[in-house]
């Protein structure tokens, strides 16, 4: 397309001389690009040049920068223009930009109107569609929930996940107001946990405090758009700017739909960022908007030190979350202990190499599953082991049928995800059944030991009924070695007692290999294939040197492929393994 002696074109940002252009054009502009867009497009004088640039990340307009030799000349309308109906080939019917305060006329021109300003910032969207929406929902929420109250307070929080710290906070702020709205943020990726899962924790938890109410969170309320510095937890040049943004956006429009009167905060001595939005958020809303701000003292643990839901992300993370559970209410055990469950599957799965199982590097022994099928089939089973976790909060033993229909179910969302492919039904099994005996633990207060965790496994597990008829159940009996059920049975002693003493995770799974009689051995390779795997198992852990052992690995990898043998009991025992030492640590 030509205008005006230019070329438009689209821009491919992974070709090095697109790029190169496209920054050099932007940092004339004062702009740093900090996130790679879907789309842009660009353009260029006769001489191949930029003179002018736009893009579309998602839902946003952004890196909207023309050469200053050529401001002026209607070359930002015909980019937007572009951007627009790339949009609406997407499907996107609300976008917004931001931009400079005096660059906002330009926009106002092309239909955009502003809904959130700052000193140096000001956001506009092109619809007042979404926003009056967003509004109406919450005249209509205040409406059915609090009538006649005259003192309305909001919370806005991540709850990610939610804490003891959160609910404190809440049943402070209630007994301050007539009425009180909790507002959770939108769903983010940069978030851990899910905003579904999260929604279900503060509803729980909500569950006895009649003047709460948790409405539906949303992009005008710390969202990815309105406010990225706070996923990222970086405090950077711009970060003001955000905060006043989402400030302006809660002052003008979120806090009047709500007649909200007050805005309550935890105190925050930790994070520096959420820190800065306390101190901008006491300046603003009482000055601007006559909204008070009140800051409640964060709740402290057992050794004085702030509960924090990111204290409890790095300990899930870090394979420590037994250290974080005694700062958990029961309604964020299911997500939490279900993502401690699928981060196990994810460690054992992304470990490489890995003889003859399926890794980052190949797929061992299968021809019928890959990482991506694998990870998919993680995904599926985390719902199924929340659902565990929530049937297991109980002082009695879970019901074995409940647990069994649940497992049955999960095997079903399992095999969904992944085409009928058997990738975690044993995994399933093991790291269900230990989530239930932890969940019951912890629900009766009992300290949560590698002990007492095998101890209640077997009991749970002595309530199962034998398999009869499955394809596992023959290979058991024909050649005479333990089921999954009876290692269940007998609390997974071995793991406790001497695998999970191993921390270097291959050596661990080389230790599982060498001891375990792995019934998918047996059947890829009968005795002869389980007896090879073991005895290399075994000579591979007096390898030395680490290069040594990764080298040896890969090796056996190819030998077990083409022996077709693949230890996949193994993985499932290594998985366990990493699951439970991350409740017990």
């Amino acid at each position: 397309m030509n205008f005006s002696g230019t070329e438009l074109r689209r821009l491919y940002l992974s070709l090095p001389a697109h790029r190169r252009k496209w920054e050099e054009l932007l940092a004339l502009s004062g702009l740093t690009p900090e996130q790679e867009p879907d789309f842009a497009v660009a353009l260029f004088d006769a001489d191949d040049n930029i003179i002018g640039t736009a893009s579309l990340a998602a839902d946003v307009i952004k890196y909207v920068a023309i050469h200053p030799e050529h401001r002026g000349e209607a070359v930002a309308n015909t980019l937007i223009s572009v951007i627009i109906a790339q949009a609406g080939e997407q499907g996107v019917q609300t976008l917004t930009i931001f931009t400079k305060p005096e660059y906002s006329p330009l926009f106002t021109s092309l239909s955009f109107r502003e809904i959130a300003t700052s000193p140096a910032a000001v956001m506009l969207e092109n619809t007042s569609g979404e926003l009056t929406r967003c509004l109406d929902y919450l005249k209509r929420e205040r409406q059915l929930a609090a009538p006649e109250a005259k003192s309305v307070g909001v919370i806005v929080m991540n709850a990610n996940p939610l804490t003891l710290g959160h609910l404190h906070l809440i049943k402070q702020s209630a007994a301050k107001v007539d009425h009180l709205f909790i507002i959770p943020l939108a769903e983010n990726p940069s978030n851990l946990f899910s905003y579904d899962s999260r929604c279900r924790a503060l509803s729980a938890a909500l569950a006895h405090l009649p003047n709460a109410t948790l409405l539906r969170g949303s992009r005008y309320c710390i969202s990815g758009i309105t406010f990225p510095s706070y996923f990222l937890k970086q405090i950077e040049q711009r970060t003001d700017t955000h905060i006043l943004l989402d400030l302006d956006l809660f002052g003008r429009h979120v806090a009047p739909a709500l007649g909200a009167t007050v805005r309550f905060v935890g105190s925050e001595p930790t994070d520096p960022l959420t820190a800065r939005y306390n101190e901008l958020m006491a300046a603003t809303l009482p000055a601007g908007f006559g909204i008070e701000v009140v800051e409640i003292p964060r709740l402290t643990d057992a050794t004085q030190q702030p509960i924090s839901a990111s204290a409890v992300r790095r300990h899930l993370l870090g394979g420590t979350l037994g250290s974080a559970l005694r700062n958990l209410p029961a309604a964020s055990l299911p997500a939490v202990m279900a993502k401690a469950a699928t981060l196990a599957l994810q460690a054992e799965l992304d470990l490489t190499p890995k003889p003859g199982l399926v890794d980052t590097e190949g797929c061992g022994a299968h021809t019928d599953m890959d990482h991506a099928l694998m990870s998919r089939s993680i995904a599926a089973l985390e719902p199924v082991f929340a659902d565990i976790v929530r049937a297991s909060l109980s002082a009695t033993l879970p019901a074995q049928p409940t647990l069994s229909r649940i497992g049955l179910e999960g095997e079903k969302s399992m095999l969904e995800a992944t085409g009928g492919v058997n990738t975690h039904r044993g995994a399933l099994f093991a790291l269900g059944l230990t989530l239930s005996a932890a969940t019951h633990l912890i629900y009766i207060d009992k300290p949560l030991t590698p002990a007492s965790l095998s101890a209640t496994i077997a009991e749970i597990a002595a309530t199962f009924p034998r398999p009869e008829g499955t394809h596992g159940a023959s290979v058991t009996k024909k050649f005479a070695i333990p089921t999954a059920l009876d290692m269940a049975r007998a609390g997974y002693a071995d793991m406790f007692n001497r695998w999970m003493q191993e921390p270097d995770l291959h050596r661990r799974l080389l230790l599982i290999m060498s001891e375990l009689p792995d019934s998918n051995l047996y059947h890829r390779g009968g005795v002869e294939g389980r007896e090879f795997v073991s005895s290399e198992a075994l000579r591979l852990l007096s390898a030395t040197e680490y290069t040594d052992l990764l080298r040896e690995l890969r090796a056996l990898d190819s030998e077990c492929i083409k022996r077709n043998l693949s230890p996949g009991g193994c993985a499932d025992m290594l998985a366990l393994s990493i699951l439970c030492s991350s409740l017990t640590n």
